[in-house]
């Protein structure tokens, strides 16, 4: 089981599709349990996300050129991680 391991550590063959969805699923979750509205921008996005993955032909090779397009070196990476932290760092709870 890999689920505590911190996600630079896990080598991308244990990744798939599969577990990308159960991890947006898990983020709906938590965010409703937060008190988010099930009409609220991250649980709308994510539900989309969920949808969008389990109605593809091939959910593997989206997910893998998906991650190349965001993040197409470590550098680029970081620079939306660290843009990614600063948004949410301003938000107080589930109104948004």
């Amino acid at each position: 089981m890999i689920d505590n391991i911190p996600a630079s550590d896990i080598p991308a063959s244990h990744i798939s599709w599969k577990r990308i969805e159960e991890a947006q699923i898990r983020i709906i979750r938590e965010a409703l349990r937060l008190r988010y509205k099930k009409d609220s921008k991250l649980v709308s996005e994510y539900a989309g996300y969920v949808k969008n993955l389990r109605q593809l032909d091939d959910q593997e090779e989206y997910i893998k050129s998906t991650a190349i397009m965001l993040f197409p070196n470590e550098d680029a990476y970081n620079r939306k991680m660290a843009r990614y932290r600063k948004w949410y760092q301003n938000k107080k709870g589930p109104s948004c």
